[in-house]
């Protein structure tokens, strides 16, 4: 039995808080009666408001009254829960660096004096558009003034060396293996897209590539080139791009570990790239003489290495030279800033910038975010909260274990290989206990009395963190480091270190409410967490063994089976239309997460057994979780990029295939929330 609340429940207090829904009402005594009738009554009453039926349309009748109180912000591309967390971060750091600002002189190495001066020369734009592209000019003059192919990729080799920014040549980091999760291996990657593949390729967005073209042609212009010259550069840019973009792999792709895992050895690398003295490069980067390295994408890698000929030399100055300006357009002048800025709310329709301090101190508490995370931490994190959130989690764990024993499906061995993944299960919640490890690996922060600039900082800055990542090569991977900053709004789970992560950021109303119910929670923040859980079993971390390891457990037969079901989820989702722009979910893209969410509530409302109170008040708490609204660009763009269902979707689809939801809410055939038992999707249920 689950405690109720001993409050008005969270719908009444919804539809208390905006009843101009509510038509020839009186507000207040609408506001007494909804306090004191069932949850039911109260569905009943918003959906006469509305016009539509709670059990027709459960997602917009339950959030009615927060989409009429909410709109999207002129500096904004949506609404959500997400984004008043957000807002309130941002009010958050206001308060953090109106403290940190307040005064000058701060204990050398301190966060206080690292975030103090790195926020003082993101904020001295005098200095910054006097500074131009400051310690990055000398490479910029190398690759436009290069007189061969040799000269040119001397000249990009040494600014990727120098600085960590390329564009075509080939690109090193250290990640864990995903065959062997306790070493690390040097992954490599090559050619800068710029809008990707799926916007190239698709007729509909041909507008927003050439407002990004434009974009591109004002920033080379700020930065010193002629407007002749930068109509050149970018058509040039434009033309390489599109090259790469098709030789990149579908976003589904790299989820299929069988596509990216492509061992190559030294010999190989240098071979891939005869145009180029590779050994050399390789030696300079410092990640010469490795036993392998790994190549996700080999066709793009292909084509960057055809491209690099001397015929092609003007385009590929022209196109290295368009790729810095943009990368370094955050750090650079103002104006360039702001050129960025105004692009970035034109491609998802806001129509107003935020002020600049914003920007600065979002940047700084960005590019320092385990020093700021210690401050966030400091004054906006709950103990108590990390307490209950924790306990919470392995009542989940315990309820999953529950759902794999009882799978048919499953034979007795691969069952308790899952239930082995769950014993390992890593849990972190909140933030780390001790911080002294993630601050040594950001770097010092000179200030502009001491002739630092914000450029030779961010220089600095990569020269720090490309040491970390070459000192982590031969040591064993330390699975206890955190890898996300507490003050991110977000939850994931890590198939190579087989662990969940919760973070600080979203332990907040309405994920996770102290004062609130303990079926309100489950419904928000316990589904997130199952969510996270059932990663371990969606269609890519069921191909992850309990150490991590990428090492396909199951029979053949129960592949088969699993590949069915996920046939029948992909299906199911793929005729739920977007909310704002009409087109319907791509279930084969939102696959994982589908079945996350599935999962995730299966395994809540479990918990939640038959008490039909506490069932409303956690599909309730569900759906106002995903509760958004966004402008058409943004959400036309998510519907193409993004691996999550939109909000309706997320909400509707899961818990029309809930049989607790038809429970609670006695829903029947004809309603157009109905789908025959025999159709409703999961895999974990």
């Amino acid at each position: 039995m689950l405690r109720l609340s001993k409050t008005k429940s969270l719908l009444s207090v919804m539809i208390a808080a905006s009843m101009v829904i509510v038509p020839q009402a009186s507000i207040t005594a609408f506001a007494d009666e909804v306090a004191t009738t069932s949850i039911e009554t109260q569905l009943e009453t918003l959906s006469q408001a509305t016009g539509t039926s709670y059990k027709d349309n459960f997602y917009d009748v339950v959030n009615a009254t927060t989409f009429a109180s909410h709109e999207i912000p002129a500096t904004d591309a949506q609404w959500s829960w997400f984004g008043e967390l957000s807002d309130e971060q941002d009010a958050q750091m206001e308060e953090i660096f109106s403290e940190i600002n307040s005064k000058e002189n701060y204990g050398k190495g301190t966060p206080e004096q690292k975030l103090h001066d790195l926020y003082a020369l993101y904020s001295d734009t005098e200095a910054r558009n006097a500074d131009g592209l400051g310690a990055f000019q000398s490479y910029m003059d190398a690759i436009v003034n290069a007189g061969s192919l040799t000269e040119y990729v001397t000249a990009v080799m040494s600014l990727s060396v120098d600085t960590g920014y390329g564009s075509i040549l080939p690109m090193f980091g250290v990640s864990q293996d995903e065959l062997d999760s306790t070493r690390y291996v040097v992954s490599v990657s090559a050619g800068d897209s710029l809008m990707g593949k799926d916007y190239y390729e698709n007729e509909a967005y041909e507008p927003y590539i050439q407002l990004y073209n434009q974009y591109l042609a004002n920033l080379l212009v700020v930065n010193g080139f002629t407007q002749e010259e930068a109509v050149r550069m970018v058509e040039n840019t434009d033309a390489i791009a599109r090259k790469i973009a098709s030789a990149e792999l579908d976003t589904t792709d790299y989820y299929d570990v069988e596509k990216v895992y492509n061992v190559y050895s030294e010999a190989d690398l240098i071979a891939a790239f005869p145009g180029i003295d590779m050994a050399s490069y390789m030696q300079a980067e410092g990640f010469a003489g490795q036993d392998m390295y790994l190549v996700p994408e080999e066709e793009k890698f292909a084509v960057c290495s055809s491209l690099l000929t001397e015929d092609n030399l003007q385009a590929l100055k022209d196109y290295s030279a368009t790729v810095l300006c943009g990368d370094l357009a955050s750090v650079t002048t103002q104006t360039a800033y702001d050129l960025t800025i105004e692009l970035s709310n034109k491609l998802n329709g806001i129509t107003e910038a935020r002020p600049n301090e914003y920007y600065w101190m979002s940047q700084t508490a960005g590019s320092l975010d385990w020093n700021y995370g210690v401050l966030y931490t400091e004054n906006y994190c709950s103990k108590e909260a990390k307490e209950e959130v924790t306990k919470m989690i392995h009542e989940i764990i315990a309820e999953y274990k529950n759902i794999i024993n009882s799978q048919t499906w499953m034979s007795e061995t691969t069952k308790q290989a899952a239930i082995a993944k769950l014993d390992t299960l890593q849990v972190k919640v909140g933030y780390p206990d001790d911080f002294s490890y993630y601050l040594s690996l950001e770097a010092p922060i000179t200030s502009k009395k001491d002739g630092g600039t914000l450029t030779s900082n961010v220089i600095d800055m990569h020269s720090m963190y490309k040491a970390y990542e070459l000192s982590l090569l031969g040591k064993p991977v330390d699975k206890t480091k955190w890898i996300a900053t507490p003050q991110t709004i977000n939850a994931f789970y890590d198939p190579s270190n087989n662990g969940i992560t919760i973070l600080a950021g979203i332990m907040q109303k309405p994920f996770y409410d102290p004062d609130a119910s303990e079926a309100t929670n489950l419904g928000a923040i316990g589904v997130v967490i199952g969510h996270e859980i059932s990663h371990a079993f969606d269609s890519s971390g069921s191909q992850y063994d309990a150490n991590g390891n990428y090492n396909p457990w199951w029979t053949e037969e129960e592949y088969i089976t699993y590949t069915d079901m996920c046939q029948k989820i992909i299906d199911y989702y793929d005729v739920f239309p977007s909310v704002e722009t009409g087109e319907t979910v791509d279930g084969a893209l939102t696959i994982t997460e589908n079945i996350a969410d599935l999962g995730g509530m299966y395994a809540v409302t479990q918990i939640v057994g038959h008490d039909k109170e506490a069932l409303q008040e956690m599909f309730i708490s569900y759906a106002n979780m995903w509760a958004e609204k966004m402008t058409y660009e943004y959400a036309s763009m998510l519907l193409m990029l993004d691996v999550h269902s939109p909000g309706r979707a997320r909400v509707n689809a899961v818990v029309s295939s809930m049989d607790a939801f038809y429970e609670a809410f006695d829903i029947q055939e004809g309603d157009g929330m109905y789908v025959a038992p025999e159709d409703r999707v999961g895999i974990w249920k």
